[in-house]
Order: structure tokens, then sequence, then C-alpha cells
């Protein structure tokens, strides 16, 4: 085999591992950089999850009804309020 093809089969093969390596990774599906200040209708959450712990800011990202997702502080009492009437399965209408 000449050196040429020898080299462009190591680079193909090396770029096709890249590639299946690349969607293995478990890292974060989602990170939040900012932060909203307060939910005006609490009643339109319906779920909440915690951010990954690789991703830089530490956050709580709300679901709403209509998909959105909307992140907070999760140090926020407010915060923890809407998170406890989620878990008691419950939320209170403002």
């Amino acid at each position: 085999m000449k050196p040429t093809s020898l080299i462009i089969s190591a680079l193909l093969l090396s770029a096709l591992c890249a590639v299946v390596f690349s969607e293995n990774s478990h890292g974060p599906e989602k990170c939040c950089f900012d932060y909203v200040q307060k939910i005006k209708y609490e009643s339109a959450i319906i779920s909440y999850k915690n951010t990954h712990p690789s991703c830089a800011r530490k956050a709580v990202i709300f679901t709403r009804r209509d998909g959105k997702e909307l992140c907070a502080d999760p140090s926020k009492d407010w915060v923890q309020h809407i998170i406890e009437g989620l878990e008691m399965g419950q939320t209170k209408n403002e």
C-alpha cells in the first residue's frame, strides 16, 4: 500500500472514531447562564429539574404548560416554594 493511501485511510478512520465517540458523550442536556427574577404565574409551572453537575452555574429549570423552560436560582426562597408545591402536587395561584 502506498504511503499516501495509508495516511488517508488513517485520517478517515480517526475522523469516524471522533464522530462515534462524540455522539456517546454524557455531558449536560442543558445548562443555564441567566436566571429569571420571578415567575408571575406559579400555576403555569408543571415540572422542574436541576441542571447537570457539570454545568458552570447551578440552576433549577422550570417547565411551563406551554413547554417553555425558565432557569431559576435554586438558593432563592421563591424557587424552593415552587419546588415544594410541585412535590406536593399543588401550586399556589397568584
